[in-house]
């Protein structure tokens, strides 16, 4: 064990609310050890406040927050402002590669359920939303997204129980929008 990192510090610097309901206060739902310039980072997705944290686990502090509430703006490709909305809203199985991070965005505020690319600056604190895809499903809380050595996107829909509706796994290219195969 290299190092260990317990969500009671982000509480107790107050990076983190200890939140009013026993048990899963924030929900994490994925998590992933990056390592950048040879030093380990955590980010954690904690879909029940719809914020992603970037945690220096060998300093034991959270280095940033993404999200609604969090330490970025958001902003378009050309540089304006995007409302909070625009960011994910419960969030799962998530992409770190460099700046960029790809989400699978429940979207729990709008009802509607897609994929969003965001492009990081961590020195002007600003997100760029890069691009986003929906085809309108909704599924509130399953879900997975994964970049593709094609740079195509994976989209897997997911659906609760094995009722009428099926899981759906779908391939976008995120330049055109255009779905390159479906599999239910």
């Amino acid at each position: 064990l290299s190092w260990e990192y317990s969500s009671q510090a982000a509480v107790d610097e107050g990076t983190l609310t200890p939140g009013d309901r026993s048990g899963d206060v924030w929900h994490a739902n994925w998590a992933d050890v990056i390592v950048e310039d040879g030093v380990d980072k955590l980010y954690v997705s904690l879909c029940d406040i719809s914020t992603v944290v970037k945690i220096d686990p060998i300093a034991g502090r959270v280095e940033w927050k993404l999200g609604k509430d969090g330490d970025f703006t958001l902003l378009d490709p050309l540089g304006s402002a995007l409302p909070g909305t625009e960011f994910s809203s419960c969030q799962h199985g998530l992409e770190v590669e460099g700046k960029r991070i790809l989400f699978y965005d429940n979207g729990w505020v709008r009802h509607v359920s897609r994929v969003a690319e965001y492009e990081l600056d961590t020195t002007a604190m600003s997100a760029t939303l890069l691009w986003t895809w929906t085809d309108g499903w909704y599924m509130c809380c399953l879900g997975d997204v994964d970049w593709l050595s094609s740079r195509r996107v994976l989209v897997n829909q997911a659906r609760l129980g094995c009722g009428s509706v099926p899981t759906k796994i779908v391939e976008v290219v995120p330049e055109t929008g255009q779905v390159a195969s479906t599999m239910t």
